[in-house]
């Protein structure tokens, strides 16, 4: 089983090409499950290399799940931005228990 940054790299690799991201199965990846743990989370740069991902492709469409990953303000913003330019691309989006937003982070994400 990969862990949660090898998901990611995995991921973001085909998401940057424009494509559908492939299990080693060869499963379609039909939901970016990130849920951090404890031990293992995604940084917020890395989030912010997710959202460009996104934003230059228009083939996956699902939830995004970033569920205790201590991302910032920033991260927020770049995922606002994916929302902004292509709101078909992520049907639902999990922030949730990411302590190091402020009180201005539902205002980025509108």
């Amino acid at each position: 089983m990969l862990t949660i940054v090898e998901r990611f790299e995995r991921d973001v690799r085909y998401l940057q090409q424009n494509q559908l991201p492939i299990e080693s199965s060869g499963k379609l990846v039909d939901k970016l499950d990130y849920e951090g743990s404890a031990t293992h989370s995604l940084t917020s740069s890395q989030v912010e290399t997710l959202a460009e991902a996104l934003k230059s492709n228009d083939k996956f469409s699902g939830p995004l799940n970033l569920e205790q990953n201590n991302l910032n303000d920033l991260a927020m913003l770049a995922i606002s931005d994916v929302l902004r330019n292509k709101a078909a691309t992520i049907t639902k989006l999990n922030i949730s228990k990411n302590t190091a937003f402020t009180c201005k982070t539902g205002q980025y994400i509108g």
